[in-house]
């Protein structure tokens, strides 16, 4: 047998070994996908029983925004967290704040306790929905007449 005859024959026999590879492959990557989206599931729901939000949830128009304030005092300063951060951002900042001011951190749509948004995530989306929830009735009733938004 010449040398290129064997090269056809060894590149038949790989060409075989991969086409019946390709499926158990591609069966176990569909396998582990699963599993993986299962284990997110099983954890979130997990991890939402076990760490309930420390403020409330408060409905702005089909969805809630969590909103968690402490404090009292003639200022109010309210907390936004920078690019994909919860309020959890602010657990230190927030207590010494309250010394002096209401102080209120809240999640943006769809990070941290807060539902998700059914709108695009730009700045003026973001924008708006801080207004809706800073306009809410409960809320302006706890409101200084000072607001300071303090933003990463």
């Amino acid at each position: 047998m010449s040398s290129q005859q064997q090269s056809a024959k060894a590149k038949r026999r790989s060409s075989r070994i991969i086409r019946a590879a390709a499926p158990c492959t591609a069966g176990i990557a569909v396998i582990v996908l699963v599993a993986g989206a299962v284990y997110q599931y099983v954890c979130s729901r997990r991890d939402s029983q076990r760490y309930p939000p420390p403020g409330r949830l408060v409905d702005i128009g089909g969805y809630s925004l969590h909103l968690h304030c402490m404090g009292a005092g003639g200022i109010t300063v309210v907390f936004d967290s920078g690019l994909s951060d919860d309020s959890l951002a602010w657990y230190k900042v927030q207590p010494a704040i309250a010394k002096r001011a209401r102080a209120c951190t809240y999640d943006r749509g769809g990070l941290g306790w807060s539902d998700p948004s059914p709108l695009p995530r730009t700045s003026r989306v973001m924008a708006t929905e801080l207004h809706t929830l800073c306009n809410k009735r409960m809320w302006i009733a706890r409101m200084s007449s000072w607001v300071i938004l303090l933003a990463e």
